[in-house]
């Protein structure tokens, strides 16, 4: 808590992964909350820290504009370790509403609505997200549905959708 990365200062740790941990911060530049994701030194398969891959996540995964995928707001390096900025976005995973008891057969149909209108809106862009798991989908108060972590994002060449470079 209180450390500052770029116009980021963190206020908590949200969630810890294998590749990476993910904290809520305040955007001083903006005065607007962030998720910021740390990505661990190694952490990210074939070395995509290092190999431009990285880079490519990050500008395909920002790419996305649609109201049911989280924001990027920008990326960098802190002591080493690549960070990505995003869209913090206050809500219930679906995992949790799941533990919570079965959904209404109109809220189930609304929440994969919104997560088909998400992946449409990528896959329009070439990206394929493959990590859809009820931990990256978000359920605001409002219902609004947002997916996130493209980490894991492949991004198809546009000219042939048969042949892909990973993202």
């Amino acid at each position: 808590s209180g450390t500052q990365i770029g116009p980021y200062v963190i206020r908590k740790i949200l969630a810890r992964g294998g590749m990476a941990d993910v904290y809520v911060a305040d955007d001083t530049l903006l005065g607007r909350a962030a998720a910021l994701k740390i990505i661990h030194p190694g952490g990210l398969p074939g070395g995509l820290e290092s190999s431009g891959r990285y880079e490519r996540e990050v500008r395909a995964a920002s790419s996305v504009s649609h109201p049911n995928v989280a924001h990027i707001y920008g990326a960098g390096e802190y002591e080493g370790a690549k960070y990505i900025a995003m869209e913090f976005v206050e809500g219930t995973s679906l995992r949790e509403l799941l533990k919570k008891g079965k959904l209404s057969y109109a809220r189930a149909l609304s929440i994969g609505t919104q997560i088909a209108k998400a992946l449409s809106a990528a896959h329009k862009l070439g990206i394929v997200h493959r990590d859809i798991k009820p931990e990256n989908i978000l359920s605001r108060d409002d219902g609004l549905i947002k997916v996130l972590d493209f980490g894991l994002a492949k991004l198809l060449n546009r000219g042939s959708q048969n042949q892909s470079s990973e993202v």
